[in-house]
């Protein structure tokens, strides 16, 4: 299972023969402890963002390959503030998050879709990234952390991060390819591929600027070599990292 290093800080664990396969164990979360000096980080990143919220989120623990196509996966709770104040305040805390590969192979060249991070947001704001993303919540009692829900994750920042309402059209059945290591982002988010349907393009074309995203692009295959050239500086590596992986850059 090779590591892709050609980019800086980004680390793509990739599986011989796809899909890639994942074992998760959950762990307990740790007790909680008074933390002055994490309260003050917290503190002034909220005064910054007010949108933020200590929410529930999952950490990686440890992450290790088990086999060609097989990574394992320890996770524990943990609260959105641990994480978002580094790398002010170092915590430890590596967030357990799902990045969404929406492709359209109906298209004359195959196409997938970027979305251009805010200018408000806290890491990477202004760039283009693979979208939907975002952190995986803890699974509820007595359920297990799965493929099946990191698929309901995906769908839910789907519906979340472009706006939609109840009414938008689940998502396909995904396919885990990577894991894209960002050590700049203290993340460890597992790419899923989906194949589009009309409908699902349909809804897409139709979201209009929401907070997360200042712009939404279709990229074909065809066009992927010159536009990443020309945008590499504005496009987040892990992006980078996948699409290199496929070929398309």
């Amino acid at each position: 299972m090779p590591t892709d290093t050609r980019y800086p800080g980004v680390h793509l664990l990739t599986p011989e023969i796809a899909p890639l396969r994942l074992a998760f164990t959950l762990e307990p979360p740790s007790p909680a402890t008074p933390d002055p000096a994490l309260d003050s980080a917290w503190a002034q990143r909220m005064q910054a963002n007010p949108r933020l919220f200590p929410g529930p989120i999952l950490t990686v623990v440890d992450l290790a390959r088990a086999g060609p196509s097989h990574i394992t996966l320890r996770c524990r709770p943990d609260t959105y503030d641990r994480f978002a104040v580094q790398p002010e305040y170092a915590t430890g805390v590596r967030l357990l998050a799902v990045t969404g590969l929406l492709i359209d192979e109906r298209a004359a060249s195959p196409r997938v879709l970027l979305a251009r991070r805010s200018r408000d947001v806290h890491t990477y704001p202004g760039c283009w990234e693979l979208a939907p993303a975002g952190g995986v919540e803890p699974p509820p009692p007595g359920a297990s952390l799965s493929l099946d829900l990191l698929c309901r994750q995906l769908q839910a920042e789907f519906r979340e991060e472009f706006g939609l309402d109840d009414t938008a059209p689940p998502l396909p059945p995904a396919e885990a390819l990577a894991i894209a290591r960002d050590q700049a982002t203290f993340s460890d988010d597992i790419v899923l591929r989906v194949a589009l349907c009309d409908e699902h393009i349909t809804a897409i074309n139709r979201v209009v600027r929401q907070w997360e995203y200042d712009d939404l692009f279709w990229l074909s295959r065809q066009d992927a070599p010159a536009w990443l050239r020309a945008h590499a500086a504005e496009t987040i590596p892990p992006t980078l990292a996948v699409l290199h992986w496929l070929g398309w850059c």
